[in-house]
């Protein structure tokens, strides 16, 4: 394919190369490279001096361009020292501290890892996977991105394998891997398993004929790579291959198409936007340069390219062999599917993707970091605002609410000569009223504002917190309920009621029934002397239970209330909340401390050992 093929060597006019060259992305190949095609009747009339020299005029009017070569300055890894190998030190340190911190933020771990292995890799070569994800079906059924970019219609039997690019199943995940190389092991296997693995001989997944582009882009530094393409045609898919993705390639049919329908670990290895459509596209030579690639801060690009004209042009120069070399020239430099290639070759070098990996991790670590100063303020807010506010609420509804409704409820419902009525079932009636009527404002007061410590000190995404700090579901007014209902009501409420009853009967009541009934019946005392003193007994021992209860209502429900009192001052509001408050915030303070440290190590390093062109 054109995009897949080294870049041209200049030729002598009328003499052709001995070296075979290929024809790359919008360069016209020279006749000497046509040999490799000898077998065509219709390519060797391009082998004669003169056809050569005509080969050589069509590639001198496609290629003289004006063009600038872009350099890489050398990876330095650490921030504040002079000495490459301290900084690299630095920066491994930083990235470690990182991990042990924010273990949950498994998406940058991942890429923490990948950065690893690159740095250690640079002199072997790595195996790099690209995916390539779709705006819609409409996108993914009308783009030739992948026959446009794979294509090497100049090698000898390329024809084969680009045909069954052409017609895949674009309703399946396919992977595009060169020759008999394996699958990535970066891949989840079930994925690798589900896909259709299609072998091609393109140049642009091969380590060592991939296309350098020496006019325009630096000397490659690393070990060549091999590149495997993953086209993500399961949407449900994308970011279940995020991790294995070294980057991915977003092809759009309008600039305006947004990616938020994606994840965000999925939006932010997005590296090129591929907008493709057949409206008006930029030209581009092998020698034009990659504006983009002049910033080193650029970390996301844009190309316009329409992938369907290369497609027209490959498919005339198979059909009628050279009688379309002009229009498959043509349709390359019409296309700016060149720029594409370029990109890919630059950032599948193992420097340029160490580095993009490297600002990307920077950028993610970076992002929704707090300061000392924005957590002393919500640490200043919740005490003296947040927490004062909850604390008097409390209060208020103990004052206001509880109290009046259980006096009333131990004055109206339980007065004393309803213990002869209910007598077992006071301790039932008891308890349905605290269970329904105990604190229940306050109650889910202390759990919001538990939950607003948590949410505002605990704002460091993926941190891993201190035990003491975890959010843990305990609630004093909640556990003195549940130990009032389960505990004190039967020890205390109904063995009052049991030994007030017994003890008027046994002292008052029985004693002096007896003592009328034997005065009656033994003695000779009358019918209404009998009576009169037998209800003595019983109205002596009536007032003792209603003494009794009134007594200990009284004295309970007074001690109830200051122990409810007790819990909201003490263990819910200083032993609890105010106490959790701090801890929290030590907490917070502490890993906004270690993130701004490796924070700014890594702001450091990315100064100084960033790649950017001259």
């Amino acid at each position: 394919m054109p995009l897949a093929s080294s870049a041209l060597t200049n030729q002598t006019q009328g003499q052709p190369d001995s070296r075979p060259t290929r024809l790359t992305a919008g360069v016209a190949t020279s006749a000497q490279a046509v040999q490799k095609r000898r077998k065509s009747p219709m390519l060797r009339s391009l082998l004669s001096p003169r056809s050569a020299t005509r080969a050589t005029s069509i590639l001198r009017h496609c290629i003289l361009a004006p063009h600038r070569k872009l350099t890489t300055e050398a990876w330095q890894s650490s921030a504040s020292t002079s000495h490459p190998q301290q900084k690299d030190i630095l920066v491994q340190e930083s990235l470690k501290r990182y991990l042990r911190w924010f273990p949950q933020d498994l998406a940058t771990g991942s890429d923490i890892d990948t950065f690893f292995t690159l740095r250690r890799n640079l002199s072997r070569a790595n195996n790099v996977v690209v995916g390539i994800i779709y705006e819609n079906e409409k996108t993914r059924t009308s783009s030739n991105i992948i026959e446009a970019l794979l294509a090497d219609p100049l090698a000898g039997g390329s024809e084969t394998w680009y045909r069954q690019l052409e017609t895949r199943d674009k309703s399946e995940n396919n992977i595009f891997t060169y020759k008999d190389q394996d699958v990535a092991q970066s891949l989840p296997e079930a994925f690798s398993r589900a896909s259709h693995n299609i072998v091609s001989r393109s140049p642009v997944l091969d380590a060592e004929t991939r296309p350098k582009f020496p006019s325009v882009l630096a000397d490659q530094v690393s070990t060549p790579n091999y590149l495997q393409i993953v086209e993500v045609n399961k949407d449900e898919d994308v970011q279940k291959v995020a991790d294995g993705c070294s980057f991915y390639v977003y092809v759009a049919s309008d600039l305006s198409s947004l990616m938020a329908t994606f994840p965000r670990h999925v939006q932010r290895k997005i590296l090129l936007t591929v907008v493709d459509n057949q409206e008006y596209t930029p030209r581009s030579l092998e020698t034009t340069p990659v504006p983009s690639l002049r910033d080193s801060e650029v970390t996301q690009h844009v190309v316009k390219v329409n992938s369907k004209a290369l497609a027209h042009g490959i498919d005339a120069f198979y059909k009628l062999d050279t009688e379309a070399a002009s229009q498959y020239f043509e349709s390359i430099q019409a296309s700016n599917m060149l720029e594409v290639s370029k990109l890919l070759s630059w950032y599948v070098r193992t420097e340029n993707l160490r580095d993009w990996t490297f600002g990307l991790i920077k950028t993610e670590i970076s992002t929704d970091t707090l300061s000392e100063t924005q957590i002393r303020d919500v640490y200043d807010d919740l005490r003296l605002d947040t927490l004062v506010k909850g604390s008097r609420q409390m209060h208020e509804e103990l004052q206001e609410t509880f109290i009046p409704e259980t006096e009333a409820f131990f004055r109206n419902k339980l007065r004393w000569y309803k213990l002869y009525f209910q007598n077992d079932n006071v301790e039932y009636a008891v308890k349905d009223f605290f269970s329904a009527h105990f604190m229940n404002k306050s109650i889910d007061s202390y759990n919001y504002l538990k939950g607003q410590l948590v949410a505002r000190l605990q704002e460091q995404k993926f941190a891993n917190y201190t035990e003491n700090s975890r959010f843990q579901l305990n609630n004093p007014l909640q556990e003195y309920k549940a130990n009032l209902i389960n505990n004190r009501i039967p020890e205390e409420i109904q063995s009052v009621v049991y030994s007030s009853l017994i003890s008027a009967f046994v002292y008052y009541q029985l004693p002096l029934s007896i003592l009328s009934l034997v005065g009656y019946v033994w003695v000779g005392l009358d019918l209404q002397t009998s009576v009169a003193l037998a209800g003595l007994g019983w109205m002596l021992g009536f007032n003792h239970v209603s003494k009794a209860w009134h007594e200990f209502t009284g004295t309970w429900l007074k001690t109830l209330f200051e122990d409810i009192r007790l819990v909201i001052s003490k263990e819910c509001m200083d032993e609890g909340l105010f106490k959790e408050l701090n801890t929290r915030f030590e907490d917070a303070k502490e890993l906004a401390k270690i993130k701004q440290l490796v924070i700014s190590d890594l702001e450091a390093a990315n100064d100084e050992s960033k790649t950017r062109p001259e």
